[in-house]
């Protein structure tokens, strides 16, 4: 009997953190949307829709819903994906990053032709210079993962565990660059008196967020290191 309230006990506490880690997941996707929300309807309300805005628009989804969305759904807890199999959810991660990677080559071809059309000086500020290694760091990272899919037929070649431990390196290293481009560009493009309490806001929910996101794939990406030196 004792066996049994113990087992009892035990897969209730189980189910109980499990529901508090879908419900946390639940709560981040909301701050992301929030945030990606907030930014765009400022930019469209302060500056309207130009060449110069839209790379803001596609970009900030493109790294903040979708990719980072193409990195939670791997997790057992993304209430998007908890029941989907390991299969469906490597092929909704490969959507999600298409997705995302074509909103960011479309958001960055809107600038630099916005640059190029007003003869403006390119790449002068950090968040223009982040923003650029963010970008090439994201097509690296999209071409790499071509490789990461057939990582098995290329084992003669390169060991899918290392294979999967750069991709994961490099994609997590490309996303932090990303949060922090999104930060330097609104910090500099908004100066509002009320931005005093905005900024810090956006800027703690912001890397809040991306702990969150990248703590299981850097958490699977240790072990996958620790494996490869056993």
């Amino acid at each position: 009997m004792t066996v049994g309230k113990d087992t009892e006990t035990g897969s209730s506490k189980k189910n109980r953190m499990s529901a508090l880690a879908i419900v946390i997941n639940y709560f981040f996707h909301l701050i992301l949307f929030g945030i990606t929300s907030y930014i765009l309807s400022r930019v469209i309300i302060d500056l309207n829709v130009t060449l110069f805005t839209l790379h803001i628009i596609f970009i900030v989804p493109g790294y903040l819903i979708l990719m980072s969305n193409a990195i939670l759904i791997m997790s057992d807890n993304n209430f998007l994906s908890m029941t989907s199999k390991q299969s469906e959810r490597v092929i909704s991660h490969w959507m999600l990053q298409v997705f995302g990677l074509i909103l960011i080559i479309v958001g960055h071809s809107c600038v630099f032709v916005y640059k190029y059309q007003g003869n403006l000086p390119r790449f002068q500020t950090v968040h223009s210079r982040v923003g650029l290694a963010t970008f090439i760091l994201s097509l690296i990272t999209g071409f790499q993962g071509i490789f990461t899919r057939y990582s098995y037929q290329l084992r003669k070649f390169v060991k899918p565990l290392i294979q999967k431990i750069f991709h994961s390196l490099v994609g997590n290293f490309t996303y932090i660059l990303a949060v922090v481009s999104i930060i330097y560009g609104f910090d500099q493009m908004w100066s509002r008196d009320y931005d005093v309490i905005v900024k810090p806001i956006l800027i703690t929910l912001l890397s809040i967020s991306t702990a969150y996101v990248l703590y299981k794939s850097l958490f699977t990406m240790a072990l996958r290191i620790k494996q490869l030196f056993e």
